[in-house]
């Protein structure tokens, strides 16, 4: 690849792009990995373990996290396209 044709990380990202949300996102999935590793460990304690049937550990709540972190950027999607979404 010639020098002339690289681009740099800066200019493949659209300028509407919220870093945090990126970051956010980057840091549920690395918790969701490390949860899903911890959880086949037998000396960790039980609270940093899924919850077995009923109940909610601090683990329980990476999913979310995620999920939440997609919604926020769901709408702003639909932006740069000209599309507006209406509920």
């Amino acid at each position: 690849m010639s020098p002339n044709n690289s681009r740099t990380v800066e200019e493949s990202q659209s300028p509407n792009r919220i870093e945090a949300i990126d970051q956010f996102r980057g840091f549920a999935i690395l918790l969701m990995v490390l949860a899903d590793y911890f959880n086949n460990i037998k000396p960790i304690p039980a609270r940093l373990n899924h919850a077995p049937d009923i109940g909610y550990t601090i683990i329980d709540l990476v999913a979310p996290l995620f999920v939440f972190a997609i919604g926020i950027t769901y709408g702003m999607s639909f932006n740069p396209r000209g599309w507006s979404l209406t509920i």
